[in-house]
């Protein structure tokens, strides 16, 4: 099984998860992920060119402190939250 392949197979499996579940997967994830990787993601991905570079302007301005960011558990809190209603 090819990566890609492998990656799609989990997504897939991921989907049919609970939204309490995904959420918990969306949080590992992100926080497992190192500077610099919005470049490889948004190279190979069918985002548009926009977009791309949209993904280079924020990852850009979080690592030169322009940009100022919040606690993932303090956002995950609040999407719960807004969503719970």
């Amino acid at each position: 099984m090819t990566t890609q392949e492998l990656v799609e197979q989990l997504q897939a499996q991921a989907l049919t998860l609970p939204e309490k579940e995904r959420l918990r997967l969306v949080v590992a994830l992100s926080d497992s992920m190192g500077p610099g990787v919005e470049d490889d993601v948004a190279e190979g991905s069918s985002l548009s060119p926009a977009w791309q570079d949209e993904i280079r302007r924020r990852a850009e301005g979080i690592r030169n402190g322009t940009t100022k960011t919040i606690p993932a558990k303090e956002a995950f809190a609040a999407i719960r939250a807004k969503h719970a209603r």
